[in-house]
C-alpha cells in the first residue's frame, strides 16, 4: 500500500511551474493591453498571472485542508 505524506503530488507543483513559464513567455508577445471580460481592455500583467495564481491558491488551500483534516488516518483505508 502507497502511504501519502504529502497533500500535493509533485505533478501539482509542475503544472503550477508550467503555467508560470508559459505566463512569462506569453506576456513579452501581449500588447500593452488585451481584451479582457465583456470587450474590456485588461492590462497584460494580470491577464498573465490569473491562470498561476488560481492554481498556487488551490495547491495553498489543499495543503491547509489536508492538514486539519480529522479523517487523515482514514486515507490508507481507501
Amino acid at each position: 500500500m502507497i502511504k501519502k505524506n504529502r497533500a500535493i503530488p509533485w505533478w501539482g507543483w509542475i503544472a503550477w511551474l508550467l503555467a508560470t513559464t508559459l505566463g512569462i513567455v506569453a506576456y513579452a508577445h501581449f500588447p500593452a493591453q488585451v481584451v479582457g471580460k465583456a470587450n474590456l481592455m485588461t492590462q497584460r500583467l494580470l491577464v498573465v498571472l490569473y491562470e498561476p495564481a488560481f492554481i498556487l491558491g488551490i495547491i495553498l488551500l489543499w495543503q491547509v485542508l489536508w492538514r486539519i483534516d480529522p479523517k487523515k488516518k482514514n486515507y490508507e483505508s481507501f
